[in-house]
């Protein structure tokens, strides 16, 4: 007698097969040198695979936690959970959305698992899941923390990674409740090899070696910087260096490698840099005479300006002299002030000459000219400056009588400051005594920056003779 079908043991159900992650893509977010602003925590497993025929039921003795090591920070209790999820997991005839990673015991699902499993899954930079699916506090998006980072969710944005320096400055912005909002790019490295940037709904994060912490960018500063090339090489500003930064008023501004970006409602979006930068900061910057910029830098053949609310700002361009001529023309006179240079005499010294003379008889023409340098303005954000600087003051003429200071006794004297490889820049005021007792003003006339590299030994000082 053939016993009864039901009385013999039911067949295993076939295990499903679990989805392989891609192989990780060979270009991996950088790890900072900062410890204080890596996310990562464990080293990837490039050999991970899923478990083959795993146990449904714990079993003492032939779990994958006692044939393999189990990596840090899981423990034999979290392994065997993993192992038994994964074996119910590809039992179910259910379409699966989710996917344990042994030996980690947290089910990574739908799209953030979709994306994990394309970056490399446990191979990935990203290492093992260690949480469960979060709804965010919005209400609609998800994330899931792996040892290395989170991948955030949105339906407007789908799925990525935010690691290192990228979500140490995100998480100080407010994460997705902040105005960057979700990410809409995983990281992406610059050609120039210097930076990486990652763009999120209401703007992006630069991260550059000269600002490892990362700086935030976004509205109407960003798109003047876009039109000013941005960061790459050769661009007017470079990285930015700092997130943007409420002025006193209520306008904006952002500091970058070359220069700072300011902006008002009044006026928009405009960048300062060089010697205007440094001029403007001694005059107080948007609280100080000028205002506000109102316009970009004007590069002419004989000179450099950029307009402000309360006027311009100008320096002269180095000037040649042709046909005995030379210099700015003012009224009857011609006035000049040179460029910075290392003196041809005394190497450890840079100088700069001031000259000046006029066509009618003047009772008096006196000049003050100061040099600058090196120039340094608190990474042009504050816009508080600090240089060496010296100032020297010169004049021909009594004042009572009128005398010709033509070309051939012109005012001409020099100002000098010890070399420093550095910045140096000069400016000039002039003030003229008539013939008739009547006084001109003129100035102040301002050269353009000059980078002067320090002689090859100690230049502070006169060296010993």
């Amino acid at each position: 007698m053939v016993p009864p079908a039901a009385l013999s043991p039911a067949p295993a159900p076939a295990l499903a097969q679990a989805q392989i992650p891609a192989e990780p893509a060979p270009d991996q977010p950088v790890e900072p040198e900062n410890d204080d602003l890596s996310s990562k925590t464990a080293e990837p497993d490039p050999d991970w695979a899923p478990t083959e025929d795993p146990n449904a039921t714990i079993v003492p003795g032939q779990m994958r936690s006692d044939r393999e090591e189990i990596p840090a920070p899981f423990t034999k209790e979290d392994a065997d959970k993993a192992e038994t999820m994964e074996a119910r997991q590809r039992m179910s005839r259910a379409v699966q959305s989710c996917q344990y990673y042994w030996p980690s015991p947290h089910a990574v699902c739908g799209v953030i698992r979709d994306k994990y499993n394309s970056l490399g899954g446990p191979a990935s930079f990203l290492s093992f899941p260690n949480s469960p699916e979060y709804t965010n506090p919005d209400g609609h998006g998800k994330r899931t923390q792996f040892l290395n980072g989170p991948i955030y969710w949105s339906a407007a944005t789908g799925a990525h990674p935010v690691v290192n320096s990228f979500v140490t400055k995100w998480g100080s912005l407010g994460w997705e409740s902040g105005f960057l909002g979700y990410p809409t790019t995983d990281e992406i490295p610059h050609a120039d090899g210097v930076g990486r940037r990652q763009e999120f709904q209401g703007g992006a994060i630069y991260v550059s070696f000269q600002n490892a912490l990362g700086s935030a960018i976004a509205g109407s500063i960003r798109a003047k910087w876009n039109t000013a090339g941005a960061e790459t090489p050769g661009s007017l500003l470079g990285y930015p260096l700092t997130d943007e930064l409420v002025n006193p008023d209520g306008g904006r501004r952002q500091g970058f490698e070359r220069g700072v970006m300011y902006w008002s409602p009044a006026t928009g979006a405009f960048p300062v840099t060089g010697v205007i930068s440094f001029i403007w900061a001694s005059k107080g910057v948007e609280t100080g005479q000028y205002g506000y910029p109102v316009g970009d830098l004007v590069v002419q053949p004989e000179s450099t300006f950029q307009q402000f609310q309360g006027g311009e700002i100008r320096f002269w361009n180095e000037t040649v002299e042709v046909g005995g001529q030379y210099g700015q023309p003012y009224a009857d006179c011609r006035f000049d002030t040179e460029y910075p240079h290392r003196s041809e005499h005394q190497k450890w010294r840079v100088n700069v000459i001031t000259k000046g003379y006029c066509t009618d008889p003047k009772k008096k023409i006196a000049a003050t000219t100061t040099l600058n340098g090196p120039w340094v303005c608190a990474k042009y954000v504050v816009m508080s400056c600090q240089g060496t600087r010296w100032v020297e003051s010169a004049s021909k003429g009594d004042g009572v009588n009128s005398t010709l200071l033509g070309r051939k006794d012109e005012l001409r004297f020099s100002t000098s400051l010890p070399c420093v490889d550095g910045e140096f820049y000069a400016f000039t005021e002039w003030e003229i005594t008539n013939d008739n007792g009547g006084v001109m003003e003129f100035g102040p006339l301002y050269t353009g920056t000059k980078l002067i590299p320090a002689p090859g030994r100690p230049c502070e000082s006169e060296p010993e003779s």
